[in-house]
């Protein structure tokens, strides 16, 4: 998905008003940890969970997804926020 979905133009253009930030959980104490700060349960992998901590909120997305799916995905969080996608 890094190098197909997450490289997709729509995807880029979408995604410009967050930090991407990418954690390989092949450990189970990185796993826990993850779920601990971000307060989620990736109980399916991958997961992809679009989170603000500033206000509390977050929206996932879990298995393979397309970069369509990625994108209406993205614009309806940040949309979400008053910001425009």
């Amino acid at each position: 998905m890094e190098r197909t979905e997450l490289a997709a133009e729509i995807v880029e253009r979408a995604s410009r008003p967050y930090v991407r930030v990418i954690v390989d959980l092949v450990d189970d104490d990185v796993l826990a940890r993850t779920e601990a700060r971000l307060g989620v349960s990736l109980d399916k992998l991958p997961a992809i969970e679009l989170v603000d901590l500033g206000a509390g909120r977050h929206a996932s997305l879990r298995g393979e997804v397309t970069a369509e799916q990625l994108a209406e995905a993205l614009g309806t969080f940040v949309s979400r926020d008053g910001r425009s996608p």
